[in-house]
This record gives structure tokens, sequence and C-alpha cells, in this order.
């Protein structure tokens, strides 16, 4: 089984101009870009993943603008308060971990 990281999600403005420049240095997404529904309340992110260097995913996601839902609100304000790098990507935001113990794996996690 192969352990350690999955992904990687960034935040970005523009997920088409985003993958456009991870595509010209040689990343190259997995499909288009594609918006998708989260419950009733949540809206509707548009997400792309991406290969990235040591096969690593990136996700990459542009957050919905109206959302009601707090969580979302939440995202969007990091995003506005934060800001990006020049290229337009926040900071990791999240990652997905595959480990073979998760109470170990949760103790050295929490211990950093």
């Amino acid at each position: 089984m192969i352990r350690g990281f999955w992904n990687i999600n960034f935040y970005v403005k523009d997920i088409v101009k985003s993958v456009e420049v991870l595509e010209s240095k040689g990343y190259f997404s997995w499909s288009k870009p594609a918006e998708h529904q989260i419950g009733d309340n949540v809206g509707t992110p548009i997400e792309v993943i991406v290969d990235g260097p040591d096969g690593i995913a990136i996700n990459l996601v542009q957050l919905p603008k109206n959302s009601e839902n707090e969580s979302i609100q939440e995202m969007c304000k990091f995003f506005n308060t934060n800001g990006t790098t020049e290229k337009g990507f926040t900071e990791i935001v999240t990652t997905s971990h595959c480990v073979s113990d998760t109470q170990a794996a949760k103790e050295f996690y929490s211990r950093l």
C-alpha cells in the first residue's frame, strides 16, 4: 500500500487561468474544471485535479461567490483576507493522507 500525501488543495480566483499556468509548466489536469453541487446550502464550487510533482494530486478549488453556508463564507473570508501568490494560488488549505495507523498518525500530527 502506498502511504503519505495523496493530494493538496489550493483556492484560486480563476480556475481556468490557474490550469493554464500549471499546464504551461508540464502539469496536466485530469479533466476540465467542473462545477458541482455540494448539498442544498453550500453552493457550487468549481474544481479540477492536476497531476503534481512526485505523484501528488493538486486539487484547485474556485469557491462559489454567493453561498449562504457559514463554512463557505469563512473560506471566502480566509481567501479574501490572505490573498494569493502572484500566480493566483493560496497557501495550501487542506491535504489528504493515507496512513496505516490512524491513531498513531493523529497523535503525531497533534504534536506538531
